[in-house]
């Protein structure tokens, strides 16, 4: 493609490649301190993963960093004075555990710890106080979690959007390279519009984290695509979970959320797949169903709409994050496994000091966070060495 097709020159120092809320809240952090521009291969924002949330904030769920950025969200997500519309919502999350669950609820309830996010254990008899519609005689207890939100993702993103866009930042729609090259210190992207020049490429490209790197020539990382399914449905006596928090099974083979006129329910399915525009399967919400029936006394009288989304995880579950120590100009933001939304104002601050001063923001070391966790080094112990 020669220059003269080129209908524009995008300069920026960082140039990040996935517009879902990685790459967004990234870019916003780094669009404080350095030029950016964002490059979204589809013709809209967040329209895989992101656009599919089910919108929990819960410093219970997930692996280890994962937990640590959320509580390190928590002051963020709960600052209504920055915020207009307000992020967050009260919701809380219960997990409840069966007697065969019995040993899943204690290590949960061990590892909670006693800090501000402890989880508070509940007797059968108080289950069935907060969720009238549990079959509470099916289990001998829960886990509760005051702190769990419910988050506006759509305030959240469009923040992210207006703050790049604010500090200058551009941001690219079917912006997918068709060329990349490297030389004297910069990058350039050719897209069918544009030629992007930068100094650093970060992918944040979710499921395409791979394929993106393909691209690039660098070695992947082995991030895997993982389908989740859920449903919209209405219910016959939607009085009984009119006040109820966020619903798990403990061992995460289903769940279920209370929405105006009916509940979201999912199998928390992790079905590996290739990267594409997820559908839900009938069969899986079949099984979502069927899992809530049993564990409630509820009825699920019609499926309003069902979707699927892609939960992208590394090998160990944790997040992808910071430059790339052995491939000078290239960072990383990848491996969220669906709790990109959770994380996005830690995971972003922590991805920016990474980039720009090659640390962990002292804020967020307090919570324990180490470069060597999140570093993409600790995938390629090879390339490291």
């Amino acid at each position: 493609m020669s220059s003269q097709q080129i209908s524009a020159t995008v300069t920026a120092v960082v140039a990040v490649l996935g517009g879902g809320v990685a790459g967004l809240s990234v870019a916003a952090a780094l669009s404080h301190r350095v030029p950016v521009v964002v490059m979204e291969r589809e013709d809209v924002l967040s329209m895989h993963s992101s656009g599919r949330s089910v919108a929990l904030y819960d410093p219970t769920y997930g692996p280890p960093v994962m937990r640590a950025l959320t509580s390190a969200s928590y002051a963020t997500y709960t600052d209504s004075s920055r915020q207009s519309p307000a992020w967050t919502s009260p919701l809380g999350s219960l997990y409840v555990a069966t007697s065969e669950q019995a040993n899943s609820l204690a290590e949960l309830m061990k590892r909670s710890g006693n800090d501000e996010f402890a989880v508070r254990h509940l007797k059968p008899d108080e289950l069935r106080c907060m969720v009238p519609a549990l079959k509470s005689d099916l289990f001998v207890g829960a886990a509760y979690q005051a702190a769990a939100l419910s988050i506006d993702t759509a305030a959240v993103l469009d923040f992210y959007r207006r703050t790049i866009l604010q500090n200058g930042g551009r941001i690219l729609l079917s912006s997918a390279p068709i060329s990349i090259e490297q030389g004297g210190g910069r990058w350039k992207l050719r897209t069918s519009e544009h030629l992007v020049v930068c100094e650093t490429i970060l992918n944040a490209s979710g499921a395409w984290a791979d394929e993106v790197a393909r691209q690039l020539s660098v070695p992947t990382i082995g991030i895997e695509p993982r389908k989740r399914t859920a449903a919209m449905c209405t219910v016959d006596r939607l009085d009984m979970v009119a006040n109820a928090p966020f619903v798990f099974d403990i061992d995460e083979r289903w769940y279920f959320r209370r929405e105006p006129g009916g509940i979201i329910v999912s199998p928390a399915d992790e079905s590996p797949t290739a990267p594409c525009d997820a559908q839900a399967d009938e069969y899986d919400v079949a099984v979502a169903i069927d899992n809530v029936e049993k564990a409630t006394v509820l009825s699920i009288k019609r499926v309003v709409r069902s979707w699927a989304g892609l939960r992208s995880f590394a090998p160990d579950h944790e997040l992808v994050t910071g430059r790339d120590p052995a491939i000078p100009g290239i960072a990383w933001h990848v491996g969220l496994g669906g709790f990109g939304f959770q994380t996005a104002p830690a995971a972003a601050e922590l991805c920016a000091g990474l980039i720009l001063d090659g640390a962990v923001p002292s804020r967020l070391a307090a919570y324990g966070i180490t470069v060597d966790a999140v570093t993409v080094s600790r995938l390629r112990p090879s390339i490291a060495a």
